[in-house]
């Protein structure tokens, strides 16, 4: 018990609520850790499986055989190469494991570099060959994840291998050799950690460039954009008129060029054509720059909106390229619920899903995408499912990262999503993806509930 100035009493008692939050607070920033590692390493997933896979087991018999007397430990090296073997097949995992990929693979990390190399080096007593085996594993470190994850896994590594190390040894023999080889660790540490960093720097300076060159591209576009669009509009006032005196003309047997007769009707048509594709366009540079500039979203104005309000209005306003597109949306909104945010936001998280929901609808042959409302107890649900070609499942962790894109066409950006994303975490909810590869994909937005 604490005692306030004005003499009452504080207790110490931490709710069953507030330790709940906390615990989910942690898992979080544990699982943006375990997924910006494996998203830095993504590339080299499989050829580091098998290196794990090979290495572990075949330096066993070259300590063993060509240097006998050193400490070996089979069940450890075992263990380490089942690890690798797990990832390498992390595509036949079951569906249900996949979204703890981003976990194994930090833990297979942690487990195989800085505490595997730390606990072998100190068993046998920090001799040349293992001290530098210690380094190596640190310097592959560097090089397989990011900054900030380099320096958490070589510390809680390289402390877990010391502690497993004086769990099981009476006699520390390699502990002095090692503590005089720190300055060395931490040397190697903070300079790739230097060089890492300033990757991540380079690569930020390189996404604000191309979003500056993407506002002067879109502001350039849009202005002939407008030009066309106001000059077929002033065109749809008169040319039904010049269309009507060619019909006259033509009627009466004057001497007037003949316009095939499939021309003529298409006159009446190609105006309304050209209105739609140039709100077409401007719809997606909106799409596009509101993806790409939003970094941080500002919550002090937000407000109280219809969700069915902000799903009809995505529909209507979404600039379907046929009548089949617009026809193969189901909207279900007898559940319609409240959410505290920004209605704009939402209607552009819509417009991101719509967009990606028809790009695999059209790749699979699919027939339907299914907008349904939801209401739950203490959170709301809005389901967007389609029966499309779906997501390969190995990918699944990543879509939601900025500029990753999984469309080999060339046709994604890979921003929609991690704006999705954005946007929902700032109205306090989340957004994650079930999908079969051939058979469908269901993202699911979660609201809270708003009193």
């Amino acid at each position: 018990m604490a005692v306030l100035r004005n003499g009452a009493k504080r207790s110490s008692f931490v709710p069953p609520l507030s330790r709940t939050m906390g615990i989910k607070a942690v898992v979080r920033m544990f699982r943006r850790l375990a997924e910006r590692s494996i998203r830095y390493s993504e590339a080299n997933l499989t050829p580091i499986s098998f290196i794990g896979i090979v290495g572990f087991p075949l330096y066993y018999f070259v300590w063993v055989y060509l240097t006998p007397g050193q400490y070996e430990n089979l069940g450890l090296r075992m263990f380490g190469a089942s690890l690798w073997l797990l990832i390498l097949l992390r595509n036949r995992w079951p569906e249900w494991s996949r979204e703890y990929l981003p976990f194994f693979y930090y833990f297979s990390v942690l487990y195989s570099m800085p505490f595997f190399f730390t606990f072998m080096m100190l068993k046998n007593d920090s001799i040349p060959v293992w001290q530098m085996s210690n380094l190596a594993a640190l310097f592959l470190l560097i090089l397989l994840v990011d900054w900030l994850n380099l320096i958490i896994m070589f510390l809680v590594g390289s402390a877990l291998g010391w502690i497993a190390y004086a769990a099981t040894t009476e006699a520390w023999g390699g502990g002095q050799v090692y503590v005089e080889q720190l300055a060395i660790y931490f040397f190697a540490l903070v300079a790739g950690s230097v060089m890492n960093y300033r990757t991540a720097v380079i690569n930020k300076e390189k996404m604000q460039a191309t979003l500056a060159i993407s506002g002067n591209i879109a502001h350039e576009m849009r202005t002939p954009l407008l030009g066309i669009r106001t000059g077929a509009g002033g065109l749809k006032n008169y040319l039904p008129a010049l269309v009507e005196a060619y019909d006259m003309a033509k009627a009466e047997g004057l001497p007037v060029k003949p316009i095939r007769s499939a021309h003529v009707d298409a006159l009446h048509s190609v105006l309304q054509r050209i209105q739609s594709e140039t709100d077409y366009a401007n719809t997606i540079i909106d799409m596009l720059l509101m993806n790409a500039g939003r970094t941080v979203i500002d919550t002090s104005r937000f407000q109280v909106h219809s969700t069915a309000r902000a799903v009809q209005q995505a529909v209507d306003r979404y600039p379907f390229q046929s009548e089949r597109e617009r026809d193969i949306i189901q909207l279900d909104q007898s559940n319609d619920f409240d959410f505290r945010g920004n209605d704009v936001l939402l209607v552009h998280v819509i417009f991101n899903l719509i967009k990606n929901s028809l790009f695999y609808v059209a790749r699979g042959g699919g027939s339907v995408i299914r907008i349904r409302l939801r209401r739950g107890e203490g959170f709301n649900e809005l389901s967007f499912f389609d029966d499309g070609a779906g997501i390969p499942r190995e990918i699944l962790p990543f879509i939601f990262e900025r500029f990753y894109t999984s469309n080999k066409d060339g046709g994604g950006t890979g921003m929609g999503l991690s704006f999705c994303k954005l946007v929902m975490e700032s109205f306090g909810g989340s957004i994650s993806v079930r999908s079969q590869l051939g058979s469908y994909t269901e993202f699911l937005l979660i609201f809270p509930t708003v009193e």
